[in-house]
């Protein structure tokens, strides 16, 4: 059975909206990639409250099954060893809105840590196994999101 020791967050590096979409990054990761499901263990993106198309809130995402490797960073064997998030979003260029953090840390990143007994120092950036990344983007601070989970 498949342990994972640590959770690792991601960027789309796209723009959250109705084209790139949690189902269009699926998608091109099927049809493009031709991987067998979406590279990540779960997705976390904006959508619009159909009452109030000006109110947004977020919703979580279940991608691959947890029990399989991921398809996102081979650097350090993080495929293997990290369950992955994406948030969808462009994270160089904003920053990451609270309920978007708030939604990540509540419905993702907690209930994973809990299961599997992940500590919060094993919160890793795709950055800080692939330093051709930026990855979850220069505005994503994952110290106040290790701060925010403690």
């Amino acid at each position: 059975m498949r342990i994972p020791t640590h959770i690792m967050v991601h960027h789309s590096l796209t723009s959250d909206g109705e084209t790139v979409s949690a189902a269009a990054i699926e998608k091109y990761h099927i049809e493009t990639m031709g991987w067998r499901d979406v590279g990540y263990h779960a997705l976390v993106e904006k959508v619009t409250n159909s009452k109030d198309l000006y109110r947004y809130r977020f919703k979580a995402i279940f991608g691959r099954p947890i029990s399989q490797f991921a398809s996102a960073c081979p650097q350090g064997q993080m495929n293997q060893v990290a369950l992955h998030v994406c948030c969808v979003g462009n994270y160089d260029v904003t920053y990451p809105e609270p309920d978007m953090l708030s939604c990540l840390l509540k419905r993702v990143i907690l209930p994973w840590a809990d299961e599997f007994n992940i500590p919060v120092e094993n919160w890793v950036g795709h950055r800080d196994y692939n330093k051709d990344k930026t990855c979850p983007g220069h505005n994503f601070n994952m110290d106040y999101l290790r701060d925010l989970g403690r």
